[in-house]
């Protein structure tokens, strides 16, 4: 016993060993982060230490805070910098995830105004962002200048906002934060003026493509997948971007003016990338441009230099393909966990098993010669005996993370059908929502109907056959927008009508006015019928109820067939809120298309689409499975 206690005494004391220092090490800080706290001071100080809440190294208060014991703007320090401080959360940048572990967090004292709008079909919040106070950024700089001559490796880069690190859900410190004035002062990244002018010259006469734009923004340092596509993430990122280095032209839209900046930072200080990105644009400019064509599959590119993907969970299939054209050495990692290092020889195909255990997941993949990537939209597997209810009544049609409940001879309806076609339509037209009903509709014309676009159409928001008897709000554009409670008063696909239709209508299966409209507009679009449409987009698959409910649950894609774009998925979701009467069971990016008899309840994120015949699910308890399988 005596022996172990003089060994424990000697292992806590570190001057008893003999010290040969090692140049082999790090710092453990390599980033700075930047915050706002949207609140006073006295609130803020609160959230930070209070038990069980966040915290930051530091909080920069602001002058004539009548919550704070002091008028002038100063420094507070929470947490040591040697410690861990709560402040970034779930987090990315430059490959480095978990940024609490290492990085430093500064609070910024300041408050934008925002108020929420109340409109029909949505929530929407109205932001002010006032100045920052000059005495707060002054002391805010040299606070800055000290944490960087103790930390030499936080790189210019690398001092960056909550906003960027977190762009889907966070945009601290705003985009009246002086990012241009920190760098006069020697902190940060800043382009260089002649350069950026250049490029946007450049980009002006030929676009720097999206997927290189996507590229520019992943080397940078954003966790943003390349997929070609003006998605939810990508417009978050873009948003991040420009607020942080373009906070004049917030647009959360790929401009010139974004690609411009990106490819700037990339040439001062990440020159290797700016080249790669260059050559392949290069190359781009000089190509034939392709017909518009819709890819096969979620994935469906060829990758010849490190690539990455971010992935849903409900809509990626258990397994992509890699097919070589000349040997090729290719590292698949899934989540930073490898799950492919191997080999390929000419013509060789391997099948990988995907495994994804999260709701998104990292798809990183390196090559050393050109491979092909094919990995399919997820499929439906029908639910044996789950069509009916305790009662021997057919439930309602759903689909949930790839399965499907219901009836699986049920047909399509068909204002669902016709919405379908439409949307693929207008994804081969290269059009979208906002497109007006008279562009390919003339005869569409009169009582305002010329104001009327597509997704006004979808949403019930334009009649375009006299206003229906409703109470009902102007907008600023002259629309016709329904109040919340009409979903409470009438049959959402009934309104464009004017009227209810009549039990003798409805025997013989007429189509209510919106949804024979829709099926113009694929006539317009494709000189087929919405059904002929359909079949050849899906090719062998029939479109039945359960592929179509999965398509959308896939947001446009199933199997190897993009039926429409997420430009348009995400539009889709935008317009079509859900209804109060379903709402138990939506999730926050659930959105509903209205039909008929009801409607379909869409919700993405947890791989679920259900049509609701009646508009809400039955009230006996063996009837709420939607639900159970739902929420569990």
């Amino acid at each position: 016993m005596a022996l172990m206690l003089s060994i424990a005494s000697l292992a806590g004391c570190s001057s008893a060993y003999q010290q040969i220092p090692s140049d082999n090490h790090g710092q453990r800080v390599k980033s700075l982060v930047l915050h706002f706290t949207t609140v006073d001071y006295a609130e803020s100080l609160h959230a930070l230490t209070a038990p069980g809440g966040l915290s930051a190294h530091y909080l920069v208060t602001r002058s004539n805070d009548d919550s704070a014991p002091h008028t002038d703007a100063t420094v507070i320090q929470l947490v040591d910098e040697s410690d861990r401080a709560w402040h970034a959360g779930e987090s990315y940048w430059q490959h480095r995830s978990r940024l609490n572990d290492h990085s430093i967090g500064i609070e910024i004292v300041y408050s934008p105004h925002c108020r929420t709008l109340n409109q029909p079909t949505y929530d929407e919040q109205l932001c002010q962002f006032p100045d920052y106070d000059p005495a707060q950024i002054s002391q805010l700089i040299s606070l800055i200048k000290d944490i960087l001559a103790r930390h030499r490796d936080i790189s210019p880069t690398a001092i960056v906002g909550h906003s960027d690190i977190a762009f889907n859900r966070k945009m601290d410190p705003g985009p009246r934060f002086p990012w241009h004035q920190l760098y006069q002062a020697g902190i940060g990244a800043w382009y260089n003026q002649d350069t950026m002018t250049a490029l946007w010259t450049r980009f002006r006469q030929s676009p720097l493509p999206l997927t290189l734009l996507q590229q520019a923004l992943f080397d940078y340092g954003y966790q943003i997948a390349i997929t070609g596509q003006p998605d939810e993430i990508t417009r978050n990122a873009l948003a991040a971007f420009q607020m942080h280095f373009v906070p004049w032209q917030v647009s959360a839209s790929p401009d010139v003016a974004t690609a411009a900046a990106i490819m700037a930072l990339l040439k001062k200080y990440m020159p290797e990338k700016f080249a790669s990105v260059m050559q392949r644009y290069e190359q781009h400019a000089t190509a034939p441009v392709a017909a518009n064509t819709l890819p096969a599959g979620l994935l469906d590119t060829t990758i010849s230099q490190p690539a990455h993907f971010v992935l849903s969970r409900w809509q990626a299939a258990n397994q992509l393909q890699l097919k070589a054209g000349q040997d090729a050495k290719v590292s698949l990692r899934l989540n930073q966990q490898t799950v492919l290092s191997h080999v390929l020889s000419p013509g060789q195909t391997v099948t990988v098993p995907l495994s994804l255990s999260s709701p998104l997941a990292l798809l990183s993949i390196d090559t050393t010669s050109p491979v092909q990537i094919s990995l399919p939209y997820s499929t439906v597997t029908p639910i044996k005996n789950a069509d009916r209810d305790s009662t021997g009544d057919y439930r309602d049609p759903a689909v949930i993370r790839g399965q499907y409940y219901g009836d699986v001879n049920a047909g399509v309806p068909a204002a669902l059908q016709n919405t379908l076609a439409l949307l693929h339509a207008l994804s081969r037209a290269d059009m979208d929502l906002q497109t007006p009903v008279q562009r390919l509709l003339p005869y569409f014309k009169g009582n305002g109907r010329s104001k009327c676009t597509i997704a006004d159409l979808l949403s019930r928001h334009c009649s375009g056959y006299g206003r229906p008897p409703l109470t009902t709000t102007e907008g600023a554009s002259g629309r016709v927008s329904h109040t919340p409670a009409m979903w409470q008063q009438v049959v959402p696909a009934d309104v464009l009508a004017g009227q209810k239709p009549d039990i003798e209508t409805a025997k013989t299966g007429a189509q209510a006015p919106v949804t024979a409209l829709l099926g113009q507009l694929v006539r317009a679009l494709t000189g087929q019928s919405p059904a002929v449409t359909l079949d050849t987009a899906y090719g062998k698959v029939a479109p039945t109820l359960p592929v179509v409910l999965q398509t959308l649950s896939n947001q446009g894609g199933y199997g190897a067939t993009l039926l429409y774009t997420p430009v348009l998925a995400r539009q889709l979701s935008l317009i079509a809120p859900v209804p109060p009467t379903v709402s138990q069971l939506a999730g926050p990016d659930s959105f509903w298309l209205a039909i008929s008899s009801g409607g379909v309840l869409v919700d993405p994120a947890a791989g679920l689409a259900t049509w609701l015949s009646d508009d809400k699910p039955d009230d006996k308890p063996d009837d709420l499975y939607l639900q159970k399988i739902y929420r569990n």
